[in-house]
């Protein structure tokens, strides 16, 4: 239920914005961006505590699952993606995720395309919903 009420919080926040943006003329859009974070200084801090936890719950599924696998991935700083070293599957980050992708059907994102440093990892997503990521590692535990 709290999920449910953070969602319509974060909705209504976005629209609220919307409207502000609206009035603006073309000549002060990059007011926007601004504009949204002062909408979403109005969510009431429980909302976005329930918001937090609910991220916090959906990456530790992940990373945990990760590991699990063979897999190694540290938690991230402050982003919606785990980065794990996928080495074990190839080397090469673009193969590695035609694998994934080809053999369990878990898209990523590959390393490569964020620099150098990130050959021989993925990129994966945990916003989204719960099902979603023990869906997709259930298919990698399967699959690889």
């Amino acid at each position: 239920m709290l999920e449910r009420d953070a969602s319509r919080a974060l909705q209504a926040a976005d629209e609220m914005a919307d409207l502000a943006c609206a009035e603006i003329d073309h000549r002060s859009r990059p007011r926007c961006p601004f504009l949204r974070g002062v909408a979403a200084l109005s969510i009431d801090p429980s909302v976005l505590t329930e918001i937090a936890n609910q991220y916090r719950l959906r990456r530790d599924l992940l990373l945990k699952g990760l590991n699990e696998i063979g897999l190694h991935c540290e938690s991230p700083a402050g982003a919606f993606y785990a980065f794990p070293d996928v080495s074990r599957i190839n080397k090469d980050s673009r193969e590695a995720a035609d694998t994934l992708l080809n053999h369990a059907q878990v898209a990523t994102v590959p390393g490569i395309v964020f620099g150098p440093q990130g050959e021989s990892h993925l990129r994966f997503s945990f916003s989204t919903s719960i099902e979603t990521i023990e869906a997709g590692l259930d298919s990698l535990r399967r699959n690889l």
